[in-house]
Parts: C-alpha cells; structure tokens; sequence
C-alpha cells in the first residue's frame, strides 16, 4: 500500500483525528483559562491578561482548525478543501491565518510586557510602543490581504496535475480554493510573516534576560525579586518552545513540500494535525510550567486521593 492509498492519506482520518483532538482539547482549554482567570497570584497580576490573551487566541485557532474548518492541504499545490462544517474554504483559510498571527501577536504581548516592565519605562521605547503595539495588533487581520488581492481565478486556475487534487478525495461536491499558481510567493510571505513573529519575541526575551542578569550581579533588587522574574520568563519560554514545535516545525514542513515540490498527503494530514495539537499542549504545558497552577492541579488529584482513601477507610469499618 503506497503512502498516498493509505487510510493515513484519507479525510476520513484526518476528521477522526481532529475530533478527537477536539475531545481533549476544549476541557483542557476551559481548565486552563479557569486556572489562569481565578488561580493567578498577585504578583502575577501584571501579565494576567496577556496570558489569557495568549490562550484565548491559541483556543479559537484549534477550534477553527479542528472544528469549524478541517483543511485538507494539496500541497504543493496551494490549494485546499475543508472538511468541516462551512464548505467556505476561501474564507475559513483567512480567519485561520489571522488566528494564527494573532496567536503570535500575542505571545510578542507578553514577551513586551516583561520587557517594559524590566527596562523599557525609562526607555525611548515608553513612546515607541504606543506606535508599535497598535501597529502589530492590526498586522493579523490585513497581513495575508496582498495574497488575497493576486488570487487567481478559482474556476480557471489549475498549479498542478488535476490528479493531486482529486487523489484520496471522496467527496468531490466539496469546493476546492486554490490560493496561488505561483506556491513560491506563498513561501515568501510565510517567511516574512514568520520572521515578523519570531524576531521580536526572540530580541524581548534576550534584553530582558541580560537585564535582569545584570540586576542581580550589581544587586539593586532583592535576590528573591530577580529569581521570581527570571522564572517567569524562563516558563514562559518553555511555553513557547511548545509553540515553536507544534507551529514552526510544520510550517517549515509545508514549505519545504512547496520548494522542493513533494507531494505526500500522509504528510500533509499529519501537517493538519500538528497545527491542531498546539491548543491541547499549550493549556497542558501552561500549567505544568507555571508554579500556581501547577500546585493547584496537584492539590486537585491529593484531596481526590485523600477523598477515596477516606471512603476506603470508612468502608472497611463498616465492614468489620
């Protein structure tokens, strides 16, 4: 059985797949925005909202990806169907797209806020961000719009063999949307979006780290103040290497699929699938990494097993 006649190729697994990932992924979610909403400490308090933020954006991706949407890639060729519940590929592609670079927006947030926290009060960058910040905050929604001005006509355009389109595709009343005949062009602005995304988060991080570094060396804070951020910045990093792999890793596989035009729809489902997996790991990671939380959830499991060792315990009194 070759890769693209396995059942792993097929929309029947990739909507299996989805939905499952669905099953776990809104308690998870709605646990951890209740973690974030009412478990966040005082000293928190500051980043609460980005946070959520954060989570908000990283919930309604998946959800568009697992649930309303289901694309089902035909790279290279940049085309896609979606298996979802709105048979409006056009559109459920731009909203998710959005999503997506709102998500990385808002991990910049957060990354900005420790940053002006930590150095940039007294900074030019007091008056920078209130250009920068508006500005990236309405980067998600107009950034694909110069792809979408040179879409090609859907009912002429044809990238590739008709074959790749049509190939483990049993519902073939479903519209196909073709975004580009020119796949490069969207590896482009892929790149650019990506490096508009990571750039920033990655410069935050660094300065702010070499700061608080730089603090404890000459003491002007408590050892227990800089030790509380430098933790905080390091969870919140862990955070995002999760984001990195579970966004990062597939988007460089679908460009490489475009540059050196593979085809292998096993692939391209498992590409689905990674993009859709961030909104379950996010929430687990959150609350593994973040000390609050993490002692919370613990706490949940200890009164549970302290509950049925108590009923054990009652149980064998009776019996005796």
């Amino acid at each position: 059985m070759t890769s693209q006649s396995s059942n792993f190729a097929s929309p029947e697994f990739l909507l299996l797949a989805t939905h499952i990932i669905t099953c776990f992924e809104i308690p998870l979610c709605i646990y951890g925005a209740y973690c974030i909403q009412f478990k966040t400490p005082v000293k928190m308090k500051s980043v609460k909202w980005v946070m959520l933020n954060v989570h908000f954006w990283s919930t309604v991706s998946d959800i568009t990806i697992c649930l309303i949407g289901v694309p089902y890639l035909h790279i290279p060729c940049v085309a896609i169907h979606v298996l979802g519940f709105f048979d409006a590929p056009g559109e459920i592609l731009y909203c998710l797209l959005t999503c997506l670079l709102a998500l990385g927006v808002s991990l910049i947030a957060i990354y900005e806020n420790r940053f002006y926290a930590t150095i940039g009060q007294n900074s030019i960058w007091h008056h920078l961000r209130k250009i920068y910040l508006p500005l990236m905050c309405i980067f998600p929604p107009i950034s694909s719009l110069p792809v979408w001005t040179i879409l090609p006509s859907q009912e002429n355009a044809r990238p590739c063999d008709e074959t790749l389109f049509l190939e483990n595709i049993h519902m073939v009343n479903k519209k196909i949307f073709i975004l580009s005949v020119d796949p490069l062009v969207i590896v482009l602005w892929g790149v650019v979006c990506s490096c508009i995304i990571t750039i920033p988060i990655i410069s935050f991080f660094t300065l702010t780290f070499l700061k608080l570094l730089e603090r404890q060396r000459n003491h002007k804070y408590s050892f227990r103040t800089i030790q509380m951020q430098k933790n905080f910045l390091l969870s919140m990093s862990i955070q995002f290497g999760s984001f990195l792999m579970l966004i990062i890793i597939p988007l460089i596989l679908l460009h490489s699929s475009v540059i050196f035009w593979f085809h292998s729809q096993v692939l391209n489902n498992f590409i689905t699938i990674m993009f859709s997996s961030f909104g379950t790991g996010s929430p687990v990671v959150m609350i593994f990494v973040y000390k609050p939380y993490r002692q919370f959830t613990l706490s949940i499991f200890r009164r549970n097993r302290k509950k049925e060792s108590q009923i054990d315990t009652i149980q064998v009194q009776s019996t005796i």
